[in-house]
């Protein structure tokens, strides 16, 4: 694709996530972080990354999509993102984490 922009990044990693390509997703969520383009992240993303932690029980990669997700200030104002951390770590089976998110 000649250009990108967050809409088609978020397109991509989200058809990887509903067809089962959740590696591929994540490939995808780590390219569009480390991209030079400017594209960054944002709620849409996070949103659609997140459940791929849970699926696949990655409890690194929650961590540190959680941990993105604090760096740009998207935890705490979206309830969205609060649900989708405790049920990624309720599923991954950090507890604490999960109960940590929800209080």
């Amino acid at each position: 694709m000649p250009e990108r922009d967050k809409v088609s990044w978020n397109t991509v990693i989200g058809l990887c996530s509903m067809n089962g390509f959740y590696n591929k997703a994540l490939w995808f969520f780590r390219e569009m972080v480390a991209e030079s383009s400017g594209f960054k992240p944002d709620l849409v993303t996070v949103i659609s990354v997140l459940p791929i932690c849970a699926e696949t029980e990655d409890k690194v990669m929650a961590r540190l999509v959680h941990c993105y997700a604090l760096k740009v200030g998207l935890v705490g104002c979206h309830v969205k993102i609060g649900n989708a951390l405790v049920d990624a770590y309720g599923k991954c089976g950090n507890e604490k984490a999960s109960k940590h998110v929800f209080l």
